[in-house]
């Protein structure tokens, strides 16, 4: 009966969290403290002692965490110190009994920026109770969080104490001239703003706000450009930022011409007031084109070979001269020949 009352206990435990979590439907939210061994100290770089009891995920072991006093000897604050730097984008702090008592959650950063403390009656207005809340802005490069409080002559039980990563899901993929995003939606979050840049990690642009679906085509795109895009979830006390997604809309390729059955009549005309005709296929005309240009540039030969295919006669071919220093000018009429 015993076993039977605590796997109903665990199972009601699990539900009220999944209820209470304003996570990602169908994402993931990484438990950052679960299961691990907090350190106790008199600030956060004297480390006096642990507990398990606030992260044991039991609602029924607490740490009694004193008023904070000056005193290297006294332990009243709760330490833990990553072995890698994380990113927090929400936070539980579970004090038994709570009745809006004052505490403060502080966060120091590897790269170099300066402690962050967020004061439940300050710069924060939730926690305190079972549910979990995002913090006011996500935090980067996190090595170390701590907790601490100052209410006079008072022990806070801590029932649990975690942080979480949340995570949506975005994917970019390219189609016809265009870009379609998607990404999972968040439980809690009241719209969606769409960023995009031309650089990996931004700076971006806003694309569109407001948004209550979750799919996105951006139309405005580019052949050949990799644009990288986030997704704002936003919230009644925070914003949570997506994975950022990166697609390229292809060249196409050029599919080659067809071949015409276009001709040309060139009528050139020569010093002395002589005018010659040529009746032209395509080729035999640009053929004319490139030599008249080479020519005009200073290379190439100095008269043009057209070879007559009509009044030849007796003879086997009949071979006619241009010669281009005599050429005043010249007209091309194109036309079509029409299929039989």
């Amino acid at each position: 009966m015993k076993r039977l009352k605590s796997t109903f206990l665990i199972f009601l435990l699990f539900s009220l969290v999944a209820t209470i979590l304003p996570s990602v439907a169908g994402a993931e939210s990484t438990s950052l403290l679960g299961g691990k061994t907090i350190r106790t100290g008199s600030n956060p770089t004297n480390l006096l002692g642990s507990t398990v009891n606030v992260t044991d995920n039991n609602p029924a072991t607490s740490y009694s965490l004193p008023t904070r006093v000056s005193d290297a000897n006294l332990v009243d604050f709760l330490i833990y110190n990553f072995s890698t730097p994380q990113t927090i984008d929400a936070f539980k702090l579970h004090i038994n009994n709570y009745n809006n008592y004052q505490f403060i959650i502080g966060f120091r950063f590897s790269d170099g920026k300066p402690e962050y403390l967020l004061t439940r009656g300050g710069n924060l207005s939730v926690g305190g109770d079972n549910a979990i809340h995002l913090l006011p802005q996500s935090l980067t490069n996190v090595i170390q969080v701590f907790l601490v409080h100052d209410n006079v002559n008072r022990s806070l039980g801590i029932n649990e104490w975690d942080f979480y990563k949340l995570t949506s899901n975005l994917t970019a993929n390219s189609g016809d001239s265009e870009i379609t995003l998607d990404w999972t939606t968040v439980d809690g979050a009241s719209s969606y703003v769409v960023k995009r840049s031309t650089s990996p990690g931004g700076p971006y642009d806003i694309l569109a706000s407001g948004l209550t679906n979750n799919t996105y085509v951006d139309l405005n795109v580019v052949n050949g450009v990799t644009y990288y895009y986030v997704i704002d979830s936003i919230h009644a006390n925070g914003v949570v930022t997506s994975n950022e997604a990166s697609a390229t809309l292809d060249i196409p390729n050029q599919e080659p011409e067809e071949p015409t059955d276009g001709r040309a009549l060139l009528t050139i005309y020569v010093s002395g007031g002589q005018i010659k005709e040529y009746d032209l296929s395509a080729a035999e005309l640009n053929a004319y084109l490139n030599w008249y240009d080479a020519k005009d540039a200073g290379s190439g030969p100095a008269k043009y070979a057209f070879t007559k295919t009509w009044n030849k006669g007796p003879f086997k071919t009949r071979t006619e001269y241009v010669i281009f220093d005599k050429i005043l000018t010249f007209d091309v009429d194109e036309y079509e020949v029409e299929n039989p």
